[in-house]
């Protein structure tokens, strides 16, 4: 528990320090920070997702091409944005040549590559790498609060919904101790998945509230919806869709027969322990800041 308890704190400082250095760096090269965190994210993540699930299945060139992708995806995004191009269509365009680069090598490495061995190397495109391209698209939000609010939203709405969840399960189990997934995760119970949905509400509220109150410029809304409403929406589905992604990675995990995804990060595991339900969430916060901003 110490251990697990020091790295959170490291965590926390790392994620403020980047956060800083966002808000306080020059257009354009405040988004760099957050950007690198992602593609790291992505290229450790490869490491962990294939080592996981059989990546000594793929042939080089398929684990070449998924790694290659993991170096790329992130910074073809910052790099569009700050030329001022439509980072979206060069995303998905980038993603689709490498899902056909990677069927394309079924084919000309006909005698060695498997089946098998080519799902694997298009999950790891979508798990980790393209879910980090999400994450990115939130730190490019086109109006500068919204991606500033965003960024916060995304680090910690989860880090609330964790530990509530926690907490709850741990004080009121016994009480109720229907679990949520018993032959995926069993010992996540329905009352910590409602503890959870509790504390992202509070990480969003305090989120905006803090927000609202040190910043000059506040989240813009462009579409006549109350803020609340929007604020609200992320605190429950930011801690439903973190849960599911938590619940995702265990199956993947139990499948395997893995206890964690690596060991980087002391007490947590690798990367994708950290950031499985983080993943997840950046979809939804990413959709409706961008709803609320005029696009992304």
């Amino acid at each position: 528990m110490k251990t697990r308890s020091i790295t959170s704190v490291c965590y926390v400082l790392v994620i403020a320090a980047l956060y800083v250095l966002k808000v306080f760096l020059p257009e354009g090269w405040g988004l760099l920070p957050f950007d690198l965190l992602f593609t790291a994210c992505c290229i450790i993540g490869t490491r962990e997702i294939l080592r996981a699930i059989g990546g000594e299945k793929c042939t080089s060139l398929q684990k070449y091409l998924v790694y290659g992708y993991s170096f790329v995806a992130v910074p073809l995004v910052f790099l569009t944005d700050i030329l001022g191009k439509n980072a979206l269509s060069f995303s998905l365009l980038l993603f689709v040549l490498f899902v056909a680069m990677a069927l394309a090598l079924l084919v000309i490495e006909f005698e060695t590559a498997t089946v098998e061995g080519t799902g694997i190397a298009l999950f790891a495109l979508v798990y980790p790498n393209l879910l980090m391209v999400v994450c990115s698209f939130i730190n490019h939000i086109g109006v500068t609060s919204n991606s500033n609010i965003g960024i916060l939203f995304l680090f910690v709405v989860c880090p609330f919904a964790d530990a509530a969840a926690y907490l709850f399960g741990k004080l009121l189990h016994k009480k109720f101790p229907m679990k949520m997934a018993p032959k995926v995760s069993p010992n996540k119970s329905m009352v910590g998945g409602i503890g959870g949905i509790l504390g992202g509400l509070v990480g969003a509220l305090v989120v905006y509230f803090v927000y609202n109150a040190v910043s000059s410029v506040g989240m813009v809304n462009l579409t006549g919806v109350p803020d609340i409403v929007v604020v609200l929406a992320i605190g429950i589905l930011g801690a439903l869709l973190c849960e599911f992604g938590d619940l995702v990675e265990s199956a993947i995990k139990r499948k395997v027969g893995i206890k964690d995804m690596g060991n980087l990060l002391p007490g947590h595991g690798g990367i994708l322990d950290r950031f499985d339900g983080t993943m997840f969430t950046a979809i939804m916060i990413l959709l409706l800041m961008a709803a609320i901003s005029g696009g992304v």
